[in-house]
């Protein structure tokens, strides 16, 4: 049995959801790979990528599947800049 709850509010605040879905989206495309490589490959600056990933507290070599929604919010969010 599953059970859907309808949320008012999203579980995380993001300023551009298309973007963070984007984002979400390149972090998964490339299996084991991590973020930097595979962001970067979806066209953002890999420079960008890394002042990013230290502003939100998060490691160089971290994996798509390794942050949670609020992470990839935050993220999304220094990224959009």
């Amino acid at each position: 049995v599953i059970r859907l709850t309808i949320r008012r509010e999203p579980p995380c605040a993001a300023r551009n959801e298309a973007f963070l879905f984007r984002l979400i989206r390149a972090g998964f495309e490339q299996r084991r790979k991590t973020l930097p490589n595979s962001l970067g490959a979806a066209g953002l600056e890999k420079a960008r990528i890394l002042e990013a990933l230290r502003e939100t507290g998060l490691s160089e070599t971290a994996r798509a599947e390794e942050l949670t929604l609020p992470q990839f919010a935050a993220l999304a969010n220094r990224l959009e800049k």
